[in-house]
């Protein structure tokens, strides 16, 4: 849930905090915007709900449909450039890379069960912003195979994925 508990609307901090809500009121309505999805959370385009569970603490959202599980979105509406996109795609990528890490050892995975760990989990990331009145989307480059491991080479000639 997100609140606003201002009374007073000159109280230094509170434009920012209505800032936020006001985003996170917009974010609900992506879905229905014309978004470029990454392929890794195409399922958002048909909706999602916020969401938060302990054992996923940055994701906070979930598809209404399909199983591709929780997903992480950050939404930074008209006041991002570039860099200021490209670096909160960054935090969030590794926060969840080192919640994925720290789960994995927890689990006793080791070499390339770790590195496949920790790269599956940035694959649910979504950072959309919108510029000239249009959305735009930072997210995984593609999407990790289930059969692939992590650690396999793009360039490996010896099997055919075709």
């Amino acid at each position: 849930m997100t609140v606003n508990q201002d009374t007073e609307l000159a109280r230094p901090g509170s434009s920012y905090r209505l800032q936020r809500l006001q985003r996170a009121h917009d974010a609900i309505g992506l879905a229905q915007s014309d978004v470029p999805w990454p392929p890794s959370v195409q399922d958002l385009a048909n909706g999602f709900k916020f969401s938060w569970k302990r054992n996923s603490p940055h994701h906070n959202i979930e598809p209404n449909a399909g199983n591709r599980g929780p997903a992480a979105l950050v939404y930074l509406s008209d006041q991002a450039n570039n860099s200021a996109v490209e670096s909160m795609y960054q935090k969030l990528s590794k926060a969840i890379a080192s919640h994925a890490l720290n789960e994995a050892f927890e689990a006793g995975m080791s070499g390339e069960e770790l590195s496949d760990a920790i790269v599956r989990a940035q694959d649910r990331i979504c950072v959309v912003f919108r510029r000239d009145n249009r959305f735009g989307a930072r997210g995984p480059t593609g999407t990790n195979l289930i059969d692939v491991p992590a650690s396999a080479s793009p360039v490996d000639l010896s099997e055919d994925r075709s």
